[in-house]
């Protein structure tokens, strides 16, 4: 039987294998113009990630001389941060500061005695005050950690309540108050108040102030001293040089909470009014007339010769704003300090103990120029503002004291900012025997780190454009902080860009910004990086030999002396980077200013580096769109090849039929 051909499914000619011939020949083109778009896209993302890298660099200059440049970055140091630290923002102005911490504020802390474990707190209205703000928490009853954590949930914030069990049958409860202030008292009020005085948290006030009457205490024999001396009832005179201890036979008891407070006044005097003079002269009586023998004789005026006067040498200056001292059970404590000049101030002193008593008072002003006036002293305990007052109270709601230059400082908190502009401080412990020492400075490590980040951005920019513009593999070998997958990346990319004209000017500028001198207050002592410690052979020489990688343009520093350099012309420095030459309040000069300036055009939208990307996005979507085209073409060529083919095979087969058919014809008739 003679085989079946049938066009367009079989073809006995191998028509298809034919046809997929041609068409992958004309498919050459397709896949060239595919493998142009992959080389495209790696050309993309070469100038994305250049891209960032000078943006990276751009940003790191702009912040050496922008408005966040780190040279107007402040630290502060502190002689003891155990009592006082400190913070300081770029509006701080370099100086040095002393306070002495007399007291740190704090806030009502009641403890309770030990309660029953089973304890349960009734129902009723409990309400609490701190300063203006007020709550109350109507309870049904219940367990103590049960009410504790409803009054604490619903004083939002305001009171910390915490219950312990002190031993295995007996608990505690601790009320603690979030704001310090001495007008931010804790106060107990309706079925809290009841409820407290029932357990001993709280008890009635029943000490009240104690004066100290001078005339009454200060004996006549303390007395003799004429530069003491006593005004009214109540007030104690000292003159300059005079001192007097009073001893008080422990009358007056006293404990942490209270206050000892006087009034004070200092006058300044005049040394010229106490200069000594000349001693009088002395008074000599008249000689009478006489008369002998019927003759008047008349006297003569007596006279004196006054003896030869030295005036005594002045006294030695003496300036001392140590003023007494007082002592009780636990010792000699110093009263504050008197301020410079004259005036009238009250003084209002903390006090510490259990159950002391004051033994004596001493007073003692050295100043050779100054007289004081002590008046109205007493004890005080704020805490009988109220009616009632803790029975254990772990800490008082109280004001932190400072004194800064001699003035007596008060605040509600331990974090004081409008005391000193750009200055925050924190006390963190009282101590009034120990000055302590504020220093303001140049945050001179927070510039070093940005210079570092600069330089490294720098050098990462400059290996990227050497990289990209040259064949040499060298340039790669050298990086020793390249990982495998990074060096590999690189040689990948090496000499992308070979003969780039964008590369060559960049690498070039570059270099010649970063070498070139440029004005600051120091003038010569101070105009090029190299001065400060960054140049392209900041390490030192290499030898005798020619080290190659110090020639490529990579900064390197030299980090002792760009650390001198800091702490002596940090100001200077910031010049360098960035200055203001004519006066109209603009940078106009400076390594960072040229490079930002210089980089701008190259990384903002619409720059050269984004043009470049947006180019080779263009031109991806021209060759994407020629091969949607050509596979359109493709489709057609095959279809038009096909079609060929099959009428191609359709006439063979129909000539073989033809051939067959007069074959057959042919035979029969011979058979005939």
């Amino acid at each position: 039987m003679a085989d079946i051909s049938i066009p367009g499914l079989n073809s006995k000619y191998n028509t298809e294998t034919l046809i997929k011939g041609l068409v992958d020949v004309e498919k050459v083109k397709m896949t060239q113009m595919e493998n142009s778009i992959k080389d495209l896209e790696d050309d993309k993302k070469i100038w994305q990630e250049f891209n960032r890298k000078i943006s990276t660099l751009r940003t790191s200059t702009k912040k050496l001389y922008g408005f966040e440049n780190p040279f107007n970055d402040k630290t502060v140091e502190s002689s003891n941060e155990r009592i006082l630290t400190a913070s300081a923002t770029r509006e701080a102005t370099q100086q040095d500061l002393k306070f002495t911490v007399i007291k740190t504020a704090g806030a009502d802390r009641f403890i309770s005695p030990a309660l029953d474990d089973d304890l349960r707190v009734p129902q009723g209205t409990y309400s609490f005050s701190v300063a203006e703000e007020e709550f109350s928490l109507r309870y049904r009853g219940g367990r103590l950690s049960d009410f504790a954590e409803r009054v604490e949930k619903k004083s939002n914030g305001l009171l910390n309540i915490t219950v312990v069990k002190d031993t295995s049958s007996t608990q505690v409860i601790l009320f603690e108050s979030q704001k310090t202030g001495i007008e931010n008292k804790l106060v107990f009020k309706d079925d809290a108040l009841t409820w407290a005085l029932e357990n001993n948290l709280l008890k009635e006030s029943e000490t009240e102030s104690n004066s100290i009457q001078f005339d009454k205490i200060i004996k006549e024999d303390l007395l003799t001293d004429k530069t003491v001396s006593l005004s009214g009832e109540n007030t104690l005179i000292l003159s300059a040089g005079a001192s007097i201890d009073i001893p008080l036979n422990g009358e007056i008891s006293y404990e942490t909470g209270m206050f000892l407070e006087y009034d004070i006044t200092v006058n300044e005097l005049d040394p010229e009014s106490m200069t000594p003079t000349p001693p009088p002269l002395p008074v000599l009586p008249d000689t009478p007339d006489a008369i002998f023998r019927g003759v008047k004789v008349e006297s003569f005026d007596s006279s004196a010769s006054p003896p030869p006067w030295n005036a005594p040498p002045p006294p030695p200056l003496i300036e001392d704003n140590l003023i007494g001292t007082f002592s009780s059970e636990d010792g000699i404590s110093n009263l504050p300090q008197i301020q410079e000049g004259s005036y009238t101030e009250n003084v209002r002193f903390p006090l510490s103990g259990s159950s002391q008593t004051l033994k004596e008072l001493s007073f003692n002003n050295r100043n050779t120029y100054k007289e004081i006036q002590i008046s109205n002293i007493k004890i005080t305990d704020p805490r009988t503002d109220d009616a009632y007052i803790p029975v254990n109270a772990l800490s008082l709601a109280q004001n932190a004291v400072l004194e800064f230059s001699g003035i007596r400082i008060e605040r509600e908190t331990n974090d004081i900012d409008d005391l000193i502009p750009g200055i925050t401080l924190e006390l963190k412990r009282a101590d009034p025997d120990e000055e302590v020492e504020l220093s303001i400075k140049p945050d001179i490590e927070k510039a070093k780190e940005e210079i570092i980040k600069f330089v490294y951005n720098y050098n990462q920019t400059m290996t990227q454009m050497l990289i990209l513009s040259s064949d040499n593999s060298d340039i790669i070998n050298e990086i020793e902080y390249f990982s495998d997958d990074e060096r590999e990346k690189a040689f990948e990319q090496l000499g992308a860009f070979r003969g780039d004209i964008t590369m060559m000017q960049m690498k070039n500028r570059l270099q010649r910004v970063s070498s070139s001198p440029y004005p600051t207050s120091l003038e010569r002592d101070l105009s090029m990086l190299t001065q400060i410690g960054i140049s392209t052979n900041a390490s030192g020489g290499s030898g005798g030999g020619v080290n190659s990688s110090k020639l490529r343009g990579y900064l390197e520093i030299n980090e002792d002396l760009l650390d001198k350099s800091l702490t002596k012309m940090s100001p200077a420095i910031k010049e360098l980077f960035g200055m203001d030459t004519d006066g109209d309040l603009v940078i106009d000069s400076g390594v960072g200013y040229e490079l930002d300036r210089f980089l701008n055009p190259y990384v903002r939208t619409g720059g050269i580096l984004p043009n470049k990307v947006t180019l080779i996005d263009n031109r991806i979507d021209d060759t994407n769109e020629d091969i949607d085209d050509y596979k359109e073409y493709l489709e057609d060529y095959e279809q038009t090849l096909k079609r060929k083919y099959g009428t191609m095979e359709s006439m063979l087969n129909q000539l073989e039929q033809s051939s067959s058919s007069i074959d057959s014809f042919g035979n029969s008739q011979k058979n005939q």
